[in-house]
């Protein structure tokens, strides 16, 4: 593991753009040309570091901890449609001080091109490569951290539509011209006029909400665990993990399909982390479990997840309904 780390000929660009292009393949079935459902998404991963030594780790919030804290912070885009989702890119967030810093970036083999840049503008290069690979969606979803002007313009400029969340400073312009806070032209809609939207359902009931959001379950495949401090290593560890993420999605997309109808089984959808046991089974056998044991236990762990899940959906009925 350590020389395909480090000393291997590896291109990982190559390999996480193949990984990519297959998951968007697989996610969309028969409807690979139909992407009217799809969405991309831009986010960001941080990964708690014990060594400023490692490459690009530096004071700075981290989302892991929800504080400031020494950290690699990486912005990633996901596919997401009906069928499931998948980390497609990412991109290593740099800091200034890394950057400006010609001993470390050495140290850590930073290749000369690289320079800082903003969250926002490595979220434009990702959105760029997966234009240029026919990866595309009608809309593309974000925080605040990506709502600001330049990154939204350069979203029309690809042909899409954006859903960004802005910060509570952000300022709007009126038809009259004039710019007011959002917090105040929220008040300016009345309350007949909000929309309430189912987004799904999930353990609970109903998502009838404006906004949905989605696990990325970066734990399963390790994202979030490489032992690594340069430049190289890094990249080919975060794109093993999301070509394994990749595969696991489409596995799960590939299941639910076979499934069919399972609620006459009383089970639930397999998840990724459910579908991940048996998968590690058949590599690395549990101690006095068989095979046949492991999906037994699935299918039990799956059947109560789904009781779970009607009690908590007749509850949610029943409190909506309570005047």
């Amino acid at each position: 593991m350590q020389h395909m780390l480090s000393r291997a000929r590896c291109d990982d660009r190559a390999m996480l753009d193949a990984a990519g292009e297959w998951a968007v393949g697989q996610l969309n079935g028969e409807h690979s040309e139909d992407k009217g459902d799809a969405i991309l998404i831009v986010d960001e991963t941080s990964d708690v570091k014990s060594s400023a030594d490692c490459v690009g780790a530096a004071r700075q919030y981290c989302g892991a901890t929800g504080s400031v804290a020494l950290c690699q912070v990486a912005v990633t885009l996901t596919y997401a449609v009906p069928a499931g989702h998948a980390l497609i890119g990412r991109a290593l967030c740099l800091p200034a001080g890394w950057a400006a810093d010609e001993e470390r970036r050495e140290l850590a083999g930073v290749p000369d091109e690289i320079m800082f840049a903003t969250k926002p503008e490595l979220a434009g290069d990702l959105l760029r490569q997966a234009h240029s690979r026919d990866i595309r969606a009608p809309f593309i979803a974000g925080d605040e951290v990506y709502g600001s002007l330049d990154p939204r313009k350069s979203i029309r400029e690809l042909g899409s539509g954006y859903v960004m969340a802005v910060r509570s400073n952000h300022c709007v312009t009126l038809p009259s011209g004039r710019r007011i806070p959002v917090t105040t032209a929220e008040k300016l809609v009345k309350p007949g006029m909000w929309q309430r939207m189912r987004t799904g359902s999930a353990t609970k009931g109903a998502k009838d909400y404006h906004w949905a959001m989605i696990e990325m379950y970066k734990q399963v495949t390790g994202l979030d665990s490489g032992q690594v401090t340069t430049w190289a290593s890094w990249h080919r560890w975060t794109a093993i993990s999301l070509l394994a993420g990749a595969f696991l999605a489409a596995a799960a997309a590939s299941q639910r399909a076979r499934d069919g109808d399972i609620a006459i089984h009383s089970l639930i959808p397999v998840t990724v982390p459910e579908l991940l046991r048996p998968l590690r089974g058949t590599v690395i056998p549990w101690p006095h479990r068989d095979q046949e044991h492991c999906e037994t236990w699935s299918l039990w762990r799956r059947h109560h997840q789904y009781r779970a899940r009607q009690a908590h959906q007749r509850w949610h009925a029943y409190a909506d309904g309570v005047p």
